[in-house]
């Protein structure tokens, strides 16, 4: 049992409340430390009441893009109001230690890469030369990665009520096996994995205690094909009612591993990494796949397994058209989600190294995100955002299935959508019956039933928009409500063209109109 020498408190600052901080609970069950968790979103005197209220003699904050401003911020914060060292962490702290150190004089040490064994000597009391990892204003110590076979499972049986309507996180490996210029996973090495007997532990633990959703964080889950069949064969085997969410590099997919996601396919969902089509930005990035391959075993996945995709704009070489054509060749994979994100140039990356070359700009701060490139103007990657827009509420959103099996030019159909959404927005929010209205408009008459469909299905009790609807006369209406299949129940009818939809107990029915 670990006796505490010092009160070490670590804080995760997560990007939602829907989220939940793997990293802090392993310090904790490593080292004893007390945690603390709250988000970006959260009022910061809040915030810091709550932290005045802990105990703690050491302070340390994990830091990531998302939260570095916020963390700096609180951290002074708790420097003004308590006599405590302060420590910061993770990948926006690490890289950038010494200028941290420089520029906060709060802030008392920065830990380099992992940072198990540095929570756990600060629990002991060591003295800052005497902490792996750990740079402080007298020097840096060496880095030590930590040994797996070592950590302690995270989770605790009183931790499932606490992140109640949460996302619980999981890993089976750090590292990749990949060596893309713009991940952070590329400066890591090569994979490690935990033992079996650690990862068939944990999804025991989640199964047994009912966890809705866990999310692996394995930068490639199926790097190694025999081991991820083993645990998607063990899920198979144990699991009722958890959902497991990975990230799969699509050109690995084994055609075992296929046919284990279809006996898995009410609780798993995957999700592939597309990045880019275009074969000079892969070779840029060191991330090169075939992309008729890929488009092949994706394709095999079962249809019920939750697919999401990625496309990331602003790599190097991309043009606007060449990113045009890889938005359409992921659209016709038909996920359920294609996530339209925008280049990160993260620190301590080869591709931040290399940003001059390819004429990257970004923000000059977190999360540094693209401005524009040698091969995208400004304008461009700005008409990827209102592309972005639109894909979101009207792809992603689930909420226009029927309509968009009309989509014949996918990126065409959301270029257009997202300039349509723009000039809208910019006059005022638009609810939900507008929007339905602004896709009318858009797509016109020809797809005014399938509109429809779509806004009954997903607004069963709803009125629909004033431009959707046509009402039928009495006389049909009670000819309908007579039939023995809707005897009794609640219907409601609408008209639309020459075809009445029927809603009867959120079942849409179509049946002609003679």
């Amino acid at each position: 049992m670990v006796i505490n020498l010092k009160k070490v408190l670590t804080v995760a600052i997560n990007s939602k409340f829907a989220h939940s901080s793997l990293a802090v609970r392993y310090f904790r069950e490593f080292s004893g430390c007390d945690i603390f968790e709250c988000s970006i979103n959260d009022e910061i005197f809040s915030v810091l009441s709550k932290l005045m209220e802990k105990d703690f003699e050491i302070i340390c904050f994990s830091t990531y893009i998302w939260n570095i401003d916020y963390a700096l911020k609180l951290a002074s914060m708790v420097k003004s109001t308590k006599n405590a060292l302060i420590i910061f962490g993770g990948p926006e702290a690490g890289y950038n230690s010494k200028n941290i150190l420089a520029e906060n004089l709060f802030v008392d040490g920065v830990i380099k890469g992992e940072g198990e064994y540095a929570i756990k000597e600060l629990c002991n009391g060591k003295a800052f030369a005497d902490i792996p990892n750990l740079v402080h204003r007298k020097g840096e110590n060496a880095e030590i990665p930590v040994d797996l076979a070592k950590l302690v499972f995270p989770y605790k049986k009183e931790d499932i009520k606490a992140l109640e309507n949460r996302i619980l996180y999981f890993e089976s490996s750090r590292g990749c096996i990949f060596n893309c210029s713009y991940c952070l996973s590329s400066s890591q090495g090569r994979t490690r994995f935990f033992s079996m007997d650690y990862v068939k532990y944990g999804l025991d633990f989640f199964i047994e205690n009912k966890v809705p959703l866990v999310k692996f964080v394995d930068r490639t889950f199926n790097e190694n094909d025999e081991r991820a069949c083993e645990i998607l064969e063990y899920i198979i085997s144990k699991n009722k009612s958890t959902h497991f969410h990975f990230e799969i590099a699509p050109q690995l997919l084994s055609d075992k591993f296929i046919s284990l996601l279809e006996k898995a396919s009410d609780f798993v969902q995957v999700e592939a990494g597309i990045q880019t089509a275009n074969k000079d930005t892969m070779s840029a990035i060191s991330r090169v796949y075939d992309t008729e391959k890929v488009k092949e075993r994706i394709l095999k996945i079962p249809e019920k397994v939750h697919l999401h995709t990625d496309l990331i704009a602003g790599l190097p070489l991309e043009t606007y058209e060449t990113f045009k054509k890889g938005f359409d060749y992921a659209y016709t994979m038909k996920p359920d989600m294609l996530q339209l994100g925008f280049l990160k140039l993260l620190h301590n990356t080869r591709l931040k190294e290399n940003a001059e070359k390819y004429g990257i700009v970004t923000t000059a701060f977190p999360p540094y995100e693209v401005l524009e490139t040698n091969t995208m103007a400004k304008e461009e990657i700005i008409k990827l955002k209102r592309c972005e827009n639109a894909l979101d509420k009207i792809y992603n959103s689930k909420n226009f299935e029927n309509t968009l099996k009309l989509v014949e030019k996918p990126f065409e159909t959301f270029e257009a959508l997202g300039e349509k959404l723009w000039e809208r927005e910019k006059q005022a929010p638009l609810s939900k019956n507008g929007l339905y209205e602004l896709v009318y408009e858009f797509f016109g008459e020809d797809a005014k039933e399938e509109i429809v469909k779509d806004f009954m299905l997903n607004n069963p009790k709803a009125a629909l928009p004033e431009k959707l609807y046509e009402p039928l006369d009495k006389a049909t209406f009670r000819e309908f409500c007579a039939k023995e299949e809707y005897r009794g129940k609640k219907i409601r009818v609408e008209r639309v063209k020459n075809n009445c939809l029927i809603l009867c107990e959120n079942e849409i029915k179509v049946s002609q109109v003679h």
